[in-house]
Formats: structure tokens, C-alpha cells, sequence
């Protein structure tokens, strides 16, 4: 463990108002052009504002306001030995420095998720407009994308689709890069492109290669919705961005106006790929599955921070703010006694915290698939010199004061891991999303008939899952697209930022 830094004492706290605004960061720009006064000097453990040096761009004065924003806000600050700023090369190594270095018991970095992005890639993240890309959703055979990796799905009339890329297709090499070992610092980036118009040749197992050009394009975050036999709902939900909120509404309004106005009497809800997100819909969404009479009065998560802040509740979201669904609108309510949950190491942040919420309020919650990421934590986030700086800032816990789940939720007994009733499933390729014979899905309609795994699904999970989250130093976050498929990501809305 590093060695504690001395921290100034503040007794001013967050103050989290308007969560339910529109998602934004305010920033703290003033303005690049200005004279500069002279170059600021290190002094041990005494930390200025970090406001002194914002909007101020060249490398000494941004590793300046890392500094100060590490030791206010993040986290773990107790675990960082103060330097000079000055001794960094760039600001990404200084970033990778102020990073708890700290493993967990399991293996696993105790903060594999801090990162940074550009501040325009990041506004495409938190909003979910076009994403720029190829189309084509990626899992890998491991949580940081060492192992196999292999399309989820395509999204219509997008780069991917037009060239018959489907899901299942595995991609070897990029470039004539190979994705697994030594390349993989130049090969994994260019799954991700920053630009439109870049064009990459893909090697595709079976296919041979496939010469994909980047453009923006639209993933609809919920998809698939629909009754599968009787009573029960099916919602394959991909992204807890902005624009997820009005068909989120919508779907669940459909689940509830079902058999009459009775409603259905199951639901599954498919995470496996969804790493998060913005968590007021986390919260609504909470909120429409188990229904005021168990929410009532409850918060759905309370954020703890270092010690230079108090805890903050989040109440249960009950109203929408979506223009077409109608803002203030009162979100429908489904009050269902369980839900079904198809899951991965993918499944991630935001996606967990629907997890503990709900068991919070005594939904129980059923697992199928494979143990998930485990990110009990989130940011607020910090914009400066045009990038989105997002080191983790709080530790999330339900009403019952549960978190823990630094190694993820789990569907069978582990040394690690919360365990939850399910069934561990691998994913079915051969099989399209939202159908009912795909394994998962199947897996989970069988559950509900009998309460018992099938057969073929009884794997073990250190099968599906053999590495721990490892954050791997150097490698760029260049793209919203590659921050969903590295990182977890649970982001609050607006902050009032303080320096």
C-alpha cells in the first residue's frame, strides 16, 4: 500500500443537487490564451487549489491540478505518496502514478477503473449519440479483453452488418496486429477508432479479412422487448445512457399494460454486455421493477467518499424527465417479487448497482450467466484542457447497507464474489439475441418453470472467467465505444465543482 499523503482539512461536503438535470460536467475552463504566472513549484503535502491551475494546458500545471483533484476527491487519497508533479513526463503518467497501485485478496486491482477520455468522446458516452465505430458490439473470452475476442452483435445497416459480419464472428488480427500478446497495445485501439472514415482490415475466423471504414453509428440501448410465453417480459437493455430513458419507459409500460392491466408476472432482464453508465437510470429503473410499496421511503443507493465528504442518499426516482415519455411523468411500476438476470463479466457499474439495489428492498435477484465485474464504485468527473478526467470517487451501498461486491455477483460458491441463486451459463454464439432458444435465455425460462439449471448449463464459472480486472497502465481509453468495453462505468450527473 502506498504510503498516506496529509490531506487539508475541509469541512465543505457534496452537494448533489439537480440529479435529475441534464448529464453534464461543469467544467472549470478559463481559457487557454491568458498569461500564465510563473511555473508552480512542489511543496510536500501542501496542496492549492486545484482551481489555480485549471484551464491552464501545458504538462507541468495539468499534473498540477491532478494533484489537487486526487487528494480532494478521490477515493483511496490515503494510499497516495505525494511527488512532484514536475518529475512526470505527461499527464497520463502522472495519472497512472496518483492510481492505487493496492491488489484485492482475489487477485484483482483494488481500482481498475479510474481513467480519463477526451471530453468530446466522453460527451458521446454519457448521451449515447452516434458512437463512433463499425457497428459491431465486442466481448472478449476475458474481463480485460486478453482472451478471445468476439462479436456480441450488429447494429443495423452499420459497417459491420453490410459486410455480413454477425454475431459470433471472431476477429484475430486488425492490421495484420494480432489481438493476443505483444500486439495487443497497437492492435486493441484500432477496434476502437477516435475518427470516422478511419479504415482497418479485420482478419475474421472463416472469413478471411474484411476491410471495415469508421463511421457514427446508433446502438439502440433496449432492444428486444417483448412477452415469451404468458406472462413473462424480456428486455435486452445495453447502455444506461441518456437516450435509454424513454424506450426504458416505454418497454416497461408495455409490461405493465400487459393481461389487462395485471401486468407480467416475470421478467427477464438481459446486462450481459451492459457496463454501465449513468446512474439516475440505474435508479428509475429500479425503481419501475419493484414499484412504490417496496420502495417507499428507501434510498436506492447511498454514495460513501473519503474522508473530506459526508455520505449522500439517492432516493428512488419515481417520475420520468424524458421529453417524449413526458417530464414528471409518473414511471409505470411492474412491483414484481423477482427478477431474472442474464449477466457477464461485462455486466458491470451501473448494472450492479440495479443488482444491489434491488436486493436492498427485497427483490430477489436470480443470475444467468457468469459472475460480473464487481465495480462497487463510480466518478462524478472532472473536465480540463479537453479531457474528462474520472478517478473513482465513491463506493456505492443499498438500503440495507450492502456492497462488497468488489469481485462481482455470482451464480455459484466461490472464494470470491457475492452469491446469488442461478445458474452459470456460458454465452450461446450460435444463437441470436432475444430468442428463446439461446442458451441464456432458455437457461432462464427453465429456472422460472422449475427453479433448476439445465443440465448443459452446469459450468463451472472459473471456466468462463480465469483472470481478475488488472488496470493496465499506458493503454489509452481513446473512445467512448473502447470505455465500454474496458471499463465499468457508474457517473452521477452534474457536479458543483469545488476547488
Amino acid at each position: 500500500m502506498r504510503k498516506p499523503a496529509t490531506m487539508t482539512s475541509a469541512n465543505t461536503r457534496y452537494r448533489l443537487n439537480r440529479l435529475l438535470a441534464v448529464a453534464t460536467i461543469i467544467s472549470v475552463l478559463q481559457g487557454c490564451s491568458r498569461s500564465d504566472p510563473p511555473a508552480p513549484s512542489w511543496v510536500e503535502n501542501v496542496f492549492p487549489s486545484a482551481g489555480n491551475f485549471a484551464g491552464r494546458c501545458d504538462t507541468l500545471r495539468q499534473n498540477f491540478y491532478l494533484r489537487s483533484i486526487f487528494n480532494r476527491y478521490y477515493y483511496w487519497t490515503e494510499d497516495i505518496i505525494d511527488q512532484d508533479p514536475a518529475d512526470f513526463a505527461s499527464t497520463s503518467q502522472h495519472f497512472d502514478y496518483l492510481v492505487t497501485d493496492d491488489i484485492t485478496a482475489s487477485g484483482k486491482a483494488k481500482d481498475a477503473y479510474s481513467a480519463f477520455i477526451s471530453s468530446e468522446e466522453y460527451n458521446n458516452l454519457v448521451s449515447g449519440d452516434g458512437e463512433r465505430g463499425y457497428g459491431m458490439r465486442l466481448t472478449s473470452s476475458e474481463p480485460d479483453f486478453t482472451g478471445a475476442i468476439r462479436i456480441a452483435y450488429v447494429a443495423p445497416n452499420s459497417p459491420a452488418a453490410l459486410a455480413n459480419i454477425v454475431r459470433g464472428d471472431e476477429i484475430t488480427e486488425v492490421d495484420g496486429f494480432t489481438l493476443i500478446g505483444a500486439d495487443r497495445e497497437i492492435s486493441l485501439p484500432l477496434l476502437f477508432p477516435r475518427n470516422t472514415g478511419e479504415s482497418h482490415d479485420f482478419s475474421i475466423a472463416g472469413k478471411g479479412v474484411i476491410t471495415l471504414v469508421s463511421e457514427d453509428v446508433d446502438f439502440e440501448p433496449v432492444q428486444h422487448e417483448q412477452i415469451i410465453g404468458t406472462d413473462t417480459g424480456y428486455l435486452f437493455f445495453d447502455d444506461h445512457a441518456q437516450d435509454a430513458e424513454g424506450e426504458l419507459i416505454s418497454a416497461m409500460q408495455m409490461f405493465a399494460n400487459h393481461n389487462g392491466g395485471t401486468g407480467i408476472d416475470e421478467l427477464i432482464l438481459d446486462l450481459r454486455y451492459n457496463s454501465g453508465g449513468l446512474l439516475f437510470i440505474a435508479n428509475q429503473l429500479s425503481y419501475m421493477i419493484a414499484g412504490g410499496s417496496k420502495t417507499s421511503g428507501k434510498f436506492f443507493e447511498r454514495l460513501k467518499f473519503n474522508d473530506n465528504f459526508s455520505d449522500e442518499n439517492l432516493i428512488f426516482q419515481s417520475i420520468g424527465r424524458d421529453p417524449v415519455s413526458g417530464l414528471n411523468t409518473t414511471l409505470p411500476q411492474l412491483s414484481l417479487a423477482r427478477v431474472i438476470v442474464i449477466s457477464d463479466h461485462a455486466t458491470c457499474s451501473a448494472s450492479e448497482s440495479i443488482i444491489n439495489a434491488l436486493r436492498g428492498v427485497g427483490v430477489e435477484v436470480v443470475l444467468i450467466g457468469e459472475q460480473t465485474c464487481g465495480k462497487p464504485y463510480g466518478f462524478i468527473g472532472f473536465r480540463n484542457c479537453g479531457n474528462t478526467w474520472l478517478p473513482i470517487e465513491f463506493q456505492s451501498f443499498n438500503h440495507l447497507n450492502e456492497s462488497g461486491y468488489q469481485d462481482g455477483f455470482r451464480a455459484d460458491a466461490g472464494s470470491f464474489g457475492v452469491t446469488l441463486p442461478g445458474c452459470v451459463v456460458a454465452d450461446d454464439f450460435s444463437t441470436a439475441l432475444g430468442v428463446s432458444s439461446e442458451g441464456r435465455i432458455a437457461a432462464a425460462l427453465e429456472y422460472i418453470d422449475s427453479e433448476n439449471c439445465p443440465v448443459a448449463a452446469l459450468i463451472s464459472s472459473s471456466a468462463l472467467r480465469s483472470a481478475p480486472a488488472l488496470r493496465a497502465p499506458g493503454l489509452a481509453v481513446n473512445s467512448a465505444a473502447m470505455m465500454k468495453a474496458l471499463q465499468g462505468w457508474s457517473v452521477l450527473e452534474e457536479r458543483d465543482m469545488r476547488n
